[in-house]
């Protein structure tokens, strides 16, 4: 099984409704955070520290308005340190 995909933004609901603009998603679940495309692909939320505790990562997607965040930068770099 492929490990999630980080997707770094500025709020949950923003990043809920640009990811079901941009990809085919099947499952939403906003309390944790978590997508599944139709192709089985996971896509996990990313607004503050603690949602990269434990964590790894195929990749990062950066949506618009992430830049928003007052963390970006620094969750940016975190998540890049834990994609495997």
């Amino acid at each position: 099984m492929s490990k999630p995909v980080a997707v770094l933004n500025d709020s949950i609901t923003n990043a809920i409704d640009l990811l079901i603009k941009m990809y085919k998603i099947r499952e939403i679940n906003g309390a944790k955070r978590r997508l599944i495309g139709n192709d089985g692909q996971e896509y996990f939320i990313i607004t503050d520290f603690p949602h990269v505790d434990g964590m790894e990562f195929s990749d990062i997607l950066v949506l618009p308005n992430a830049e928003f965040n007052p963390n970006y930068e620094y969750l940016k770099e975190l998540i890049k340190v834990r994609i495997r």
